[in-house]
């Protein structure tokens, strides 16, 4: 995947957040970094074992080591995810879209397994031709990964996004979901021109309950994104799924506690038509 849709998009849409780059361990420069430091501090305690690195870090040699470092670090950071676990998937939606080509300006509704479970969606919508590509289990740098095959194609009119959940499931940070987050709405933005992107906020489950206040915070990032940028639009669908003890309500969900009920869809039917 190109490396370039990981890397600073905040140059093609306004944020209210600032390009700092953090140094982190899922930053392409903190290996790169990382190692220069090895490569300088360790001659200073070891000066006989370790002179010869020193030597050879001086000048051109050393440059070259860290540009070879950061790019193979980079591309860690691009294709470090295993995405051939969901060619087969893709191909069988590539398959149906053979059979059946669906119309072009459609709803589009891409994402997970909330996404793929919402089996009276193209129902709950009716005015609108609606298109359901969820597939289960998966995280923003997916969506990223196959957006040409999975976004493209259809020329959607209006993009409805659920990702994020599986991204802190995982143990991503919100800032990380909010990076991939703003990296999605560039390539609609640049590639899809005039097509508007819905997301749904990362609703509170019974399972995932313990990473609420990541959620939340990730959640809020996002939000104040979209309020700055007029083809982007937020389904807040977090505190109608709270009951009054301020937890999520059983009643929403299967009981692996993560997947919902109709009662749950009938809450994002109503919030998602109004963004609609």
């Amino acid at each position: 995947m190109d490396n370039h849709r990981f890397l600073n998009v905040e140059s093609q849409m306004g944020s209210c957040y600032s390009d700092t780059i953090y140094l982190q361990n899922d930053n392409p420069l903190f290996f790169p970094i990382v190692v220069w430091c090895v490569l300088w501090i360790m001659p200073l305690m070891k000066p006989r074992l370790f002179a010869w690195l020193a030597h050879w870090g001086n000048g051109w040699s050393f440059a070259a080591l860290l540009l070879f470092l950061f790019g193979l670090n980079a591309g860690m950071a691009a294709n470090g995810q295993d995405f051939s676990k969901w060619e087969e998937a893709i191909s069988k939606f590539e398959a149906a879209d053979k059979e059946q080509e669906p119309a072009s300006n459609g709803v589009l509704f891409l994402g997970s397994s909330s996404i793929r479970m919402w089996k009276t969606v193209a129902e709950d919508f009716p005015k609108h031709q609606v298109i359901n590509r969820g597939f289960g289990g998966s995280t923003l740098p997916d969506c990223i990964h196959f957006f040409d095959r999975l976004v493209l194609p259809y020329k959607p009119s209006t993009i409805v996004f659920y990702e994020g959940d599986n991204d802190i499931g995982r143990g991503d940070t919100a800032r990380t979901v909010y990076e991939h987050f703003k990296t999605f709405a560039a390539m609609v933005k640049e590639q899809l021109p005039g097509t508007r992107l819905i997301f749904i906020a990362i609703k509170p489950s019974i399972k995932r309950w313990d990473q609420a206040p990541e959620m939340k915070k990730a959640n809020r990032m996002i939000q104040h994104y979209v309020w700055l940028n007029n083809d982007l639009g937020f389904a807040d669908i977090w505190d109608s799924m709270l009951g009054e003890d301020g937890k999520p309500r059983p009643e929403l969900f299967l009981e692996d506690g993560l997947h919902m009920t109709p009662k749950g869809y009938e809450i994002w039917t109503r919030i998602v038509a109004a963004e609609l």
